[in-house]
């Protein structure tokens, strides 16, 4: 490709615009001419790696942007539903989706709360709720006093278990759960506050009291229970200004 004087001035602008730490050596201010010669080979890793990079995406915006944004996230988007397909219907342990959960993280994949129609195992729900962290004694309170108030059969505190009630089959709340960053509802995805916050403030209507208020979404917890996975979801009001 022969590039014209128009293009090559783009070239030597965008060149000289890069920002680079001071140990890069940057291109010969002349590139494209004969006066400069032939460039080393890590002269052209530089340029390809870096500069090239960099600079290409603004001279592609009168044309090609779009189209090559557009082709991506068709891409991404045919990779994602893939990925769940995989999940909800293929092999979950496939090298493709052992890599998404690698590259997007585990929660990012599949946000489902069942698992695929079948119960969880006494095991499974141990071995899920093990793998995260224990939660901090209010939020603990908050979905005990959530669960026996919405739920059944109900679950007692973890201070209340004694060697009799272990005996008679009490259930007692996992205090591990783990923690998601975001999560779907009705097709629309909501965020913790830390991560997004548009997308962590919403319309809430207290399950008790019936009140309406307006909330952002502090934290959010995934447990299995009851041979299901649920998630909870941690709420702060907003301040009143």
């Amino acid at each position: 490709m022969v590039f014209d004087a128009e293009a090559m001035a783009k070239i030597h602008a965008g060149l000289a615009a890069v920002r680079i730490p001071s140990w890069i050596d940057r291109p010969p201010t002349n590139l494209g001419e004969k006066a400069h010669g032939k460039l080393k080979a890590d002269n052209w890793l530089v340029l390809i790696t870096i500069f090239f990079p960099l600079i290409l995406p603004e001279m592609w915006y009168e044309g090609e942007l779009d189209l090559t944004m557009l082709r991506q996230i068709c891409r991404r988007g045919k990779l994602y539903a893939s990925a769940n397909d995989s999940i909800k219907f293929g092999d979950p342990e496939s090298p493709t989706v052992k890599a998404l959960h690698i590259l997007y993280g585990e929660d990012s994949i599949s946000n489902s709360t069942s698992n695929n129609g079948e119960r969880l195992s006494p095991m499974q729900e141990t071995a899920h709720n093990g793998s995260g962290p224990i939660l901090e004694a209010s939020t603990y309170d908050m979905i005990l006093s959530y669960w026996n108030q919405t739920y059944s059969p109900t679950y007692i505190h973890k201070s209340q278990l004694t060697y009799d009630l272990m005996n008679a089959g009490v259930k007692v709340l996992p205090t591990h759960a783990v923690e998601l960053t975001h999560f779907k509802h009705k097709t629309r995805l909501f965020s913790i506050f830390r991560k997004n916050t548009g997308s962590s403030s919403i319309s809430f209507r207290h399950p008790a009291t019936g009140r309406k208020d307006f909330v952002y979404i502090q934290e959010v917890w995934k447990q299995a229970l009851q041979g299901e996975y649920r998630i909870f979801v941690i709420i702060q009001p907003h301040t009143t200004l």
